[in-house]
């Protein structure tokens, strides 16, 4: 397909998708909220003071602690378990994912010979689920952008991960432009960080928006 068909293609469905929208809200004289999962909660100004903002995700692993056991929930291809091997430098990093058709081995290839770096595969939740309460130093959550999955991923890693430790959350947006779907990532950082009055201590903004936010488990 080229860009033009595909250019022709996407303004022909948002034309259709704006259409639906207007006239929904014109019915019932309410936005369709539920589409992404009703309004996120304000994080308090409080939970703000201190947040660090970086331009890129790869400075927040930079500046986490040292030497630590983290986790990354959701790795795909594997290619960012080798950013967090350099930059976090942990001790043992565990890879989780429900399919590693997409994983290549060769990104930390080494570590896993050395038993360092540890895939496990299953529904990431459950696979957290079967790790020790405040085992890790800081966990990476980029599995399902569901709103039900991060919120069970978040519920379980506030269980797994230290006080004081790090859970760092990608794409916490509430929109995919690149695949046309809704996000649920944006609420349920938002509700997580809000109803357990978690300290943000790190955002990074991304190229096309689908920025990082970090936040201390307490």
């Amino acid at each position: 397909m080229s860009e033009e068909q595909l250019r022709k293609n996407v303004y022909a469905a948002l034309k259709a998708l704006q259409d639906s929208l207007r006239n929904y809200k014109l019915g019932t004289g309410s936005p369709p909220d539920f589409l992404v999962n009703g309004a996120a909660p304000i994080i308090p100004q409080e939970l703000l003071t201190g947040c660090r903002v970086f331009s890129r995700r790869n400075d927040i692993i930079a500046d986490l602690p040292k030497g630590g056991v983290g986790v990354e929930v959701g790795t795909q291809t594997g290619r960012f378990a080798r950013t967090l091997m350099d930059l976090a430098k942990p001790q043992k990093l565990y890879l989780l994912d429900i399919d590693y058709t997409p994983f290549r081995k060769e990104y930390v290839a080494k570590e896993l010979e050395a038993g360092t770096v540890v895939t496990r595969e299953g529904s990431s939740w459950e696979l957290l689920e079967e790790f020790e309460d405040e085992y890790f130093d800081f966990a990476y959550i980029d599995a399902g952008h569901g709103y039900e999955m991060v919120k069970k991923d978040l519920l379980a890693s506030l269980k797994k991960v230290k006080k004081g430790g790090y859970i760092v959350c990608n794409d916490f947006l509430i929109w995919s432009a690149f695949e046309g779907v809704p996000y649920g990532v944006h609420k349920a950082v938002s509700e997580t960080i809000a109803d357990n009055n978690l300290r943000v201590s790190h955002f990074a903004f991304h190229p096309y928006g689908y920025n990082d936010i970090a936040f201390v488990n307490s």
